[in-house]
């Protein structure tokens, strides 16, 4: 038993000094990349001083240099950007296609749907709030290299978005038909619209954990798992 709990502490420490090594790899190329600039202008206000080089030819330097520090940090944002963007858009794309599909149902079913769309938002506000916080806690302990508080922030805020939308999936559901009536007077549009909301506050817990561990999982720079999750759950299952 001993053995085993030894190695459970190896293998953790090994982790740990992975991920350090990862984050000193990285700060490593940035501060590669600002010395080269900073040697380039060092270089180029050396030889103007020596009066070897035209104003036109030190500006020309200084705007290579900047384009290329420029190209890098454009580099790094699109790795994660690129797939955030791509996720959001197979997600209203989906919308947009279920908004379609409802429209040759009716203008009730399609006044319904909306008004459910609409007050389903109410529902999983804090979800994304908590998302929020999971981002920045994450982010913070895997730069400083801890997995194990990475790990607890992200299962921490999982649960506790879980958690307040079963509060909110219970007053969804106990509160349909009098939420839906503040958007529209019609009985027949208001009748549905609770329907549908009754319906859809069952998965309203689920889908607050999947927007609390997306943003988790986003702190810890992991961009292209959601995304494959996102289209696959949008375009095959709903």
């Amino acid at each position: 038993m001993r053995e085993y709990v030894a190695d459970r502490q190896v293998g953790k420490r090994m982790c740990r000094q992975r991920r350090r090594g990862m984050l000193v790899h990285k700060v490593g190329v940035a501060v590669l990349v600002l010395s080269l600039c900073g040697m380039l202008v060092a270089d180029a206000a050396l030889v103007r001083r020596a009066g070897g080089f035209s104003p036109e030819v030190l500006v020309l330097m200084a705007a290579v240099s900047f384009f290329f520090c420029l190209v890098a940090a454009l580099g790094a944002a699109a790795m994660l950007g690129l797939p955030s963007a791509a996720e959001r858009a197979t997600v209203n794309l989906g919308k947009i296609a279920m908004t379609a599909l409802v429209a040759h149902l009716g203008t009730v079913a399609l006044a319904a749907n909306q008004i459910a769309t609409t007050a389903e938002g109410l529902c999983y506000l804090p979800a994304y709030g908590i998302s929020y916080a999971a981002i920045a806690l994450v982010g913070q302990s895997v730069g400083e290299g801890s997995r194990e508080d990475a790990e607890a922030y992200g299962t921490l805020s999982g649960l506790l978005g879980f958690g307040l939308c079963v509060g909110t999936g219970v007053l969804l559901f106990l509160l349909a038909a009098p939420l839906a009536g503040l958007f529209n007077t019609d009985q027949e549009v208001v009748a549905q619209a609770a329907m549908v909301l009754r319906i859809v506050s069952v998965a309203e817990p689920f889908f607050a954990a999947s927007i609390v561990f997306t943003g988790a999982l986003r702190g810890g720079q992991d961009v292209r798992f959601p995304m494959v999750v996102s289209l696959v759950c949008m375009w095959g299952v709903r």
